[in-house]
């Protein structure tokens, strides 16, 4: 009996050491940051982030007001995060056969350049906003969750000229986006409708374009030192 139970502790002891290491694996760091930026773990301990911080599998990391962060992932997707926004990525894996990624924005707004999952043919980049979800091919994008609780995204051309193409579903419906000159919008009411992109928002997808240069200059060698 002492044995069976000694046998016990070691299992238990295993399993809880390898949950706390699936919810420190580290997916991603800070390469850019001003103002105040936060990450929440999942059992809801904050911790202040700065430039070449880590991010890690389930931390949910919050934009003050009058701030941003650039983030760098590890398969080269770069999140660009605006004021009051909130993203938590809950499933990252890169290698093998299985290649995911997955995130929630809970709101605010992101532009996103994808990197070698959303590239790959058997990959699978996954993004959630408040009524609608994304389905991302290979491409730059933005998503943003409006104030009147409606949720919008569009395309762009990435770092090397290509569009790609979005899937997007909502309470049974679905459309897809393929062209830089629309932006698709779901109402609180989960109605679809689309419209041209304004000439604003194409230029502030033109102004990420020396932070995502910049970013992808940075190599793993520098984020460590």
């Amino acid at each position: 009996n002492y044995c069976l139970f000694f046998i016990k502790v070691i299992l238990i002891y295993i399993l809880h050491c390898n949950i706390a290491i699936s919810e420190v694996t580290k997916i991603g760091s800070i390469t850019e940051i001003e103002g105040e930026v936060i990450a929440i773990t999942v059992q809801g301990d904050e911790r202040i982030l700065d430039v070449f911080d880590k991010i890690y599998l389930k931390d949910e990391i919050l934009i003050g007001e009058s701030s941003s962060a650039t983030l760098q992932f590890d398969d080269s997707t770069t999140i660009v995060m605006k004021e009051l926004t909130s993203l938590n990525v809950s499933e990252f894996e890169k290698s093998g056969a299985k290649q995911k990624f997955q995130a929630k924005v809970g709101k605010g707004k992101i532009i996103i350049e994808t990197g070698a999952i959303a590239k790959n043919a058997n990959g699978e980049m996954l993004v959630d906003l408040s009524n609608m979800s994304l389905g991302i091919r290979g491409t730059r994008f933005n998503a943003n969750i409006k104030l009147n609780g409606n949720s919008e995204v569009a395309l762009a051309e990435d770092s090397f000229g290509n569009v790609g193409q979005i899937e997007i579903s909502s309470e049974g419906q679905s459309t897809s986006l393929s062209s830089i000159d629309q932006v698709i919008e779901v109402t609180e009411t989960k109605e679809i409708a689309q419209r041209e992109q304004s000439e604003e928002e194409k230029q502030e997808f033109k102004s990420v374009n020396e932070t995502l240069i910049k970013v992808s200059k940075i190599d793993e060698n520098e984020l460590t030192q």
